[in-house]
Formats: C-alpha cells, structure tokens, sequence
C-alpha cells in the first residue's frame, strides 16, 4: 500500500580506530531510488558510535575538494 520515495544502501567500508578501541565505521552510501531529488549519488562518510557522521570528518573533505587542505601522510 505504502511505497518508499528514498531508497538508500549504506556499506561499512572500514573502522574508525582510536588506539585500540573502534569508535565507528566508515561507510559508502549510495542513493538506489530517490523521486524527491537525483538518483544514483553517492558519498563516502564517516559515522561514529553515539553521535552520527562526523562534523568534523565532513569539513576536512570539503577542505580537500576546495584544495584549501592538503591530503599528506597516512590518510
């Protein structure tokens, strides 16, 4: 009866590692239906445990692809 307008499939790429302890996942998430906006995007993020995509991992991205930060080292 009901049928879904976003349909999204998010995969855990890798962990997030703090020392030892793993504090989120990387994760690819890709845009399989959308009729609100542009089907088939898709973004690389990070989401860590009890509290949700990283603000701070987003910003340095959006450094990168502005070329106002540089990638160097282990990254």
């Amino acid at each position: 009866k009901f049928y879904a307008s976003v349909r999204l499939d998010i995969r855990r790429i890798g962990a997030i590692k703090k020392g030892d302890e793993i504090i989120g996942n990387q994760t690819k998430i890709k845009v399989v239906k959308n009729k609100l906006a542009p089907p088939f995007k898709q973004v690389i993020t990070e989401i860590l445990y009890g509290e949700g995509i990283s603000r701070e991992g987003e910003l340095i991205d959006m450094g990168v692809d502005a070329k106002l930060v540089e990638k160097a080292g282990a990254w």
